[in-house]
């Protein structure tokens, strides 16, 4: 059988969160990832006008802007074909995820609620 490959994009300021997200994703034998990694907003909007990325798992909050102020950017740099995103954050708020749906998001998980299973759900949904 042959593996579907996806770019992931993993924006996160924090190496461990990446590493395990990586690690997850990389568990999957349906699919091959080749797995890209930034800390910051600014860096990751670079990287995706120099390649289009299949799919964004994106922290809320990173040292330079929030994860809804990266999607603002993104959807103007991409010109309406934007990646799937997928946001993570560290605390389950309401607001915040009604805020992310609007803004374009595919998904939502709560950092603390991740499983190997529920992330490549939400990535191959």
């Amino acid at each position: 059988m042959v593996q579907q490959q996806l770019i992931i994009l993993i924006i996160d300021d924090c190496s461990e969160d990446r590493a395990v997200y990586r690690r997850y994703l990389l568990q999957d034998s349906q699919h091959h990832y080749v797995i890209l990694e930034e800390e910051t907003g600014e860096s990751a909007l670079k990287l995706c006008q120099q390649l289009q990325p299949d799919s964004i798992l994106l922290d809320f909050l990173f040292p330079d802007m929030d994860g809804l102020e990266f999607l603002t950017e993104l959807k103007q740099q991409s010109k309406g074909s934007m990646p799937a995103v997928i946001m993570l954050t560290g605390h389950g708020n309401e607001n915040v995820a009604v805020q992310a749906m609007k803004s374009g998001v595919q998904d939502y998980l709560v950092k603390g609620d991740i499983t190997a299973e529920s992330l490549r759900l939400k990535q191959n949904s």
